[in-house]
């Protein structure tokens, strides 16, 4: 099930949004008219996919926007405007679409066969020695190698694969994902600091070394992301 969020203090356009969402199980959607409550419960929720209304007084969804970037979000993000003047200024890293209210009825179809195809490409089915668990990229963290063992850190969690190795898991996981040192990959969505060649993960309370082999590209490619996030 993918999980939305719509942000909009128009309570008409909140309800006639729902609707489209009514008979499906395939989503399961929050709604929120106050953008500020939003904000506050972002942190215990794990949206797949963000609705953000553009023009909102208290917060406006590009503020929302710059917040989520600035908490390393991986949610998708979709603006929502009864004015099309703003589309070109909405397309950054994870922003996937734009969506006019006036045509939500011809654009919506469209914006959910985009979030389809996306999450399933972001899903992943790994077997555990308790059987098998079934993780978004979001939700990983890091996956290394410890004593001939590959653990996979999510949701605040230790899982200990069975019948894995670490190129066959780098092999399916997107850009997100750097491999720092041999047996070690990281998602670079979850970096929170960084010092000399230590990389300190989000809820990961011991640092992961990186390889001086790979600190070039490795450099590039967070630059790159970091720059993308700012834009």
């Amino acid at each position: 099930m993918i999980k939305i969020a719509i942000v909009d203090d128009d309570t008409l356009f909140l309800n006639s949004f729902t609707e489209y969402f009514k008979n499906t199980d395939k989503y399961s959607l929050s709604s929120y008219s106050d953008p500020k409550l939003f904000c506050k419960e972002y942190f215990s929720q794990e949206y797949d996919v963000i609705f953000l209304d553009i023009e909102m007084p208290s917060l406006s969804g590009i503020e929302i926007h710059d917040f989520l970037k600035n908490n390393n979000s991986s949610s998708l993000i979709i603006f929502v405007s009864n004015q099309d003047k703003y589309i070109l200024n909405c397309f950054d890293i994870n922003v996937i679409g734009f969506i006019q209210k006036s045509k939500i009825d011809l654009q919506l179809p469209n914006i959910l066969k985009k979030i389809e195809n996306n999450f399933i490409q972001s899903i992943h089915r790994f077997q555990t020695r308790y059987g098998y668990i079934t993780l978004k990229n979001n939700q990983i963290s890091a996956i290394e190698v410890i004593n001939r063992k590959v653990e996979l850190h999510a949701k605040n969690e230790i899982y200990i694969l069975k019948n894995e190795k670490i190129s066959s898991i780098h092999s399916i996981l997107n850009d997100d994902f750097f491999q720092i040192n041999r047996s070690t990959i990281i998602n670079l969505h979850k970096i929170i600091s960084i010092k000399d060649n230590q990389i300190f993960v989000k809820n990961i309370k011991k640092a992961f070394l990186l390889s001086k082999y790979r600190k070039k590209d490795f450099y590039s490619k967070y630059v790159s992301l970091t720059k993308a996030r700012n834009y």
